[in-house]
């Protein structure tokens, strides 16, 4: 299905492409949009400096700064690749996703909205914080459909005075996180200060 260009307006479905500046190429059905670009898809808004959207793939490419948010969640990153069919994308350099009242920044987020949240596959620098406590590890994931949390590689969480290390740490998230599991060589410690 090919979309229409009507005046740095482009449609395609219930994807719409609004920017200053553009070109098409009909041939291969790929749009170059700069210059205050923006989409729009149903509750999902995303605002960024250029898209390359090709059109064939329901994939567009994102630079520039580029912020997607919806009422649920708000995502920054300096690329973002977003699949407009299936409400996913990826997200690379200086990634930050904010939802559930968390603070999820990585070097890379792969992302899928379900129902009311984001599930999520953070790699590299992760750190999640929210009120109470924050989170590192290497890589963490995190499935909305169950409030389930998974951090990897080197995970810590610090809460208050407390640290909780181990090789695999599996948290719940109800109303406010709840530790689940700590996997293999776990270790709970107290931080000291002024000792």
């Amino acid at each position: 299905m090919c979309f229409k260009k009507v005046a740095g307006k482009f449609q395609k479905g219930n994807v719409e492409l609004k920017c200053q500046n553009s070109t098409y190429k009909e041939k291969k059905d790929i749009a170059y949009l700069y210059d205050g670009v923006k989409m729009n898809k149903e509750d999902i808004n995303l605002t960024c400096d250029s898209i390359t959207f090709f059109s064939k793939n329901n994939k567009l490419e994102s630079t520039g700064s580029p912020i997607i948010q919806d009422t649920e969640y708000r995502l920054t990153a300096n690329k973002l690749i977003y699949f407009t069919d299936l409400d996913s994308g990826i997200a690379v350099g200086n990634v930050e996703l904010l939802q559930n009242n968390q603070r999820i920044k990585a070097d890379k987020i792969e992302y899928r909205k379900k129902s009311n949240a984001v599930s999520y596959l953070a790699t590299g620098n992760v750190k999640i914080i929210d009120s109470l406590r924050t989170a590192t590890c290497g890589l963490a994931s995190y499935d909305a459909s169950n409030g389930k949390t998974i951090l990897n590689l080197k995970p810590k969480i610090i809460n208050e005075d407390r640290v909780i290390n181990g090789d695999q740490i599996i948290a719940m998230l109800a109303q406010r996180w709840k530790l689940k599991k700590i996997l293999k060589g776990g270790v709970v410690g107290t931080q000291m200060s002024n000792y």
